[in-house]
């Protein structure tokens, strides 16, 4: 993302904030403020600020001033631009603050000028008729560009070079201060354009509001925020729209600075306020708001950048409001059952008066009311906390009481109402699980252990019983999910064991210590079993992981220590089987979904749509995750997973040598390639990762070869390193990254480093001073030698002094 700062031109990954404009550039250019940026095809950029018109090289980190000479003065001036347009054949179209048209053809490097007024000369300037602030292409014809300016919308023909206007606003435009808007209908800046279809225009004003123009008519409609603040007969002042973005066919969202953001139904000719940031402010001062790429919305408020995060990759929201008669406690969603055959959701609600009906879009349908409960604790209020519906087409709620639902009837009723054989199942308080066989029959779960087994058929109940199990330190809490379908087994905890227990041959079997915790010390904590979709048993030990059972051998299969294999090192409180290869975790902080196939998690928290970690539920049901929260749910569709990658690719963002900046990503080279003197070998690298949703959530690993062997692992908040004094020579920096929750499988970024040595620290230099000094070193043994052997003569020719003195008489 590029943008100015007080700093100039500057880019932003997520994560990292680059500077690309030297001060006296940016002081010169006035680059603190960039009206408008436009990239071409080489991904180079136009800017356009309120002084001049500048074109940005990345590669070469090069920017050059676009001048224009006008045609009646002769005078070579600068012109500041307050918007840009890039057409199909890369012609730049340059709206002109109060000098009109400018359209420059980069191949030959020339400069047309087109006055709004073509009888004007060339110089002439005027900020009311000829102020060019908006672009938007035509529906129909390639060589026609819609153009808004601050006297309304022009038609400009390319292939002529003419402007046309068929424009006038046909809604009230008086105004008590300003009698122009009561005689000029064209005067209304327009600062932005969409056009829809090939007869209607959407367009947003500074003060005029939000409006739609018909082309074919040419009447100008304000549909939208022109008498928003002053309402009078004579007095018409709008809210100062920034911008405006398309949401759907007949919804706006509209960026207001002078008010709350607000969603525009032009179908109802309706608007809907509410707050970005979620405080209550007055006016949010919307600065600009825009579509990216990849479709994520980008909102500037009060200083502060704002990004919508795609419908894929956060919860959705269905706000409960109360339905009992004081209202006492919020609704809280306790269940979900989905009903295949009328395609309906079906949820238990604590504080409620019955079930709730949904559709596939979880829009409410109905409540079917259930017994409502009356003590210290509920008022008036019903507790249903799971649903199924048996092979007679009966559903059976339970709850602080079981409740059944006949066919045809509309009111769920005690079940000792309709079935005084079964009287006892009305037992309040007594059970805390129901599940539906293959075969149709209902398995009710009571809070000591025992279920009860129902033939939908004859209303026979045979009552499943297990041993008692030797209690271990590590003991193991009921399973959330108990039944496996395809093989007609249920799994049964009881004093700090696990059961396997057959329905069709009635046989137990008991799973060991060994398969369920191996090796690992028996210290005191609770685990959590649940079953996967292939039936497998999975049971979460803490401080250790997970241990995989097959149920036929009933053997370990597999391991997953907390922190490997993708999946997140935190303190889990509750595990759920989900659809396919997916598992769910719900820790302190959000919950996680976690691919069993990719071996990678994907964490939902509060910066993605989960409103608190202390939810009251945590289900699966149907493909969908549900957290129940105080008077809402919010649900999540597993397979938007589908296709999500945690690999990500990282780069280096820039290296320093002490104080001076030695590399700057620019965001075009494709292989990393630095060289450097010798006496910049101390170095602060930087690096990051492109992630604006999440990017406290990457991590990285890095190491620097032939230095290092090992990888080093760091996260978002610590992205800088410090290598001191490296010798001379060629290195190479691995560098790799990933969404929290991967495997590492991530192939590295790599860069060279390259420092040359001082022509001391040459080798010709090492080998020059080496024989320099074997030549010093002969040098000396031979000056010792002759100055031994000089020794020596004079020492014998002494010798014979003195022989010849003695042997004279």
């Amino acid at each position: 993302m590029w943008f100015s700062t007080s700093q100039g031109l500057t880019s932003f990954d997520g994560s990292d904030i680059v500077y690309h404009s030297p001060l006296q550039l940016t002081t010169q250019y006035e680059l603190s403020r960039i009206w408008a940026m436009v990239e071409d095809r080489d991904h180079n950029f136009y800017i356009g600020t309120s002084t001049c018109l500048l074109y940005f090289d990345r590669k070469a980190k090069k920017i050059t001033n676009i001048t224009y000479t006008y045609k009646d003065d002769h005078i070579t001036r600068d012109f500041g631009i307050a918007a840009m347009y890039l057409d199909e054949k890369g012609l730049l179209y340059a709206g002109g603050g109060l000098r009109g048209l400018f359209i420059y053809d980069p191949t030959s490097q020339k400069l047309e000028h087109y006055n709004l007024n073509s009888s004007k000369t060339d110089s002439w300037t005027d900020r009311t008729f000829n102020t060019v602030c908006s672009f938007t292409s035509h529906a129909t014809d390639p060589n026609k560009l819609w153009v808004g300016t601050y006297h309304g919308i022009y038609l400009f023909d390319k292939k002529e070079k003419k402007f046309t206007q068929n424009f006038m606003i046909a809604s009230e435009t008086t105004h008590k201060y300003n009698q122009v808007l009561s005689t000029d209908k064209q005067y209304i800046e327009v600062l932005r354009l969409e056009t829809e279809g090939d007869s209607l225009i959407w367009f947003s004003s500074w003060l005029g509001g939000f409006g739609k123009y018909n082309i074919k008519n040419g009447k100008a409609d304000m549909v939208f925020g022109r008498d928003a603040i002053y309402k009078a007969k004579d007095l018409y002042y709008g809210y100062v729209i920034a911008g405006f973005l398309r949401l759907s066919t007949d919804k706006f969202l509209i960026g207001i600075h002078s008010g709350k953001t607000a969603v525009y139904d032009t179908r109802l000719n309706k608007a809907t306020y509410f707050n970005i940031s979620g405080n209550d402010y007055l006016h949010e001062q919307t600065r600009y708001l825009s579509f990216d790429g990849k479709g994520n919305i980008w909102m500037l408020q009060k200083g502060l950048l704002y990004v919508s995060v795609p419908e894929n990759r956060r919860f959705k929201s269905i706000t409960i409001p109360g339905h009992t008669q004081f209202s006492l406690v919020a609704p809280k969603l306790r269940g979900m059952f989905y009903d295949s055959s009328n395609q309906l959701y079906y949820g238990s609600f604590h504080g409620s008066t019955g079930i709730h009906v949904f559709d596939r879009d979880f829009v409410q349908q109905k409540i079917i009311p259930t017994s409502l409960i009356n003590n210290f604790y509920n008022y008036g209020t019903s507790i249903d906390l799971r649903l199924a519906k048996d092979g007679s087409g009966r559903f059976w709620a339970l709850g602080w009481k079981t409740h059944v639902l006949l066919k045809g009837e509309t009111k769920f009723e005690p079940v000792e109402k309709r079935f005084s054989s079964l009287a006892w199942l009305g037992t309040e308080n007594r059970f805390n699980d129901l599940t539906v066989t293959g075969d149709g029959n209902m398995l009710f779960r009571e809070s000591g252990g025992l279920i009860y087994h129902l033939d939908h058929r004859t209303l026979r109940v045979d009552t499943i019983r297990i041993p008692e199990l030797k209690k271990e330190l590590l003991k193991i809490k009921d399973a959330s999910a108990w039944y496996d379908r395809s093989r007609n087994l249920l799994y049964l905890t009881r004093g700090g064991g696990l059961v396997q227990y057959s329905l069709g041959s009635k046989e137990s079997r008991i799973l060991s210590s060994e398969a369920l915790f191996g090796n690992l010390p028996r210290t005191e904590g609770v685990c959590t079993p649940t079953l996967d979709e292939a039936g497998r048993i999975w049971l979460m030990i803490p401080k250790y992981g997970i241990r995989i059972i097959d149920p036929g051998s009933l053997r370990c299969v597999d391991s997953i220590l907390f922190g490997t294999k993708g999946l997140f090192r935190t303190d889990f409180t509750a595990m759920v089987g989900g659809s396919d290869h997916y598992m769910l975790f719900r820790s302190q902080n959000g919950v996680v979904i976690y691919d069993a196939k990719k071996q990678q998690s994907f964490l939902l928290d509060r910066s993605n749509g989960l409103s608190s970690p202390d939810n009251v539920s945590f289900l699966y049901c149907n493909g969908y995750m549900f957290v129940g929260q105080q008077d809402r749910f919010e649900y999540f569709r597993l397979s938007n997973l589908d296709n999500f990658v945690s690999t990500i690719n990282p780069y280096l963002s820039s290296v320093k040598s002490d104080t001076t900046q030695v590399y700057i990503r620019t965001g075009l080279e494709n292989e990393g390639a630095i060289k450097l003197p010798y006496y910049q070998n101390t170095l602060n690298l930087s690096f990051s990762a492109a992630e604006f949703l999440f990017p406290e959530r990457i991590e990285y690993s890095y190491k620097l070869t032939p230095l290092e062997n090992e990888w080093h692992y760091t996260n978002y908040f610590n992205r800088k390193i410090i290598y001191s004094k490296l010798p001379p020579g060629k290195y190479i920096f691995h560098l790799r990254s990933q969404v929290q929750g991967g495997d590492w499988s991530t192939k590295s970024s790599e860069y060279t480093i390259t420092i040359s040595a001082a022509w001391w620290q040459t080798i010709l230099f090492r080998i020059i001073c080496a024989l320099a000094g074997i030549g010093l070193l002969i040098f000396g043994v031979r000056r010792r030698i002759n100055f031994v052997r000089k020794k020596e003569k004079e020492r014998s020719g002494h010798e014979k002094e003195l022989l010849e003195l003695e042997s004279k008489p």
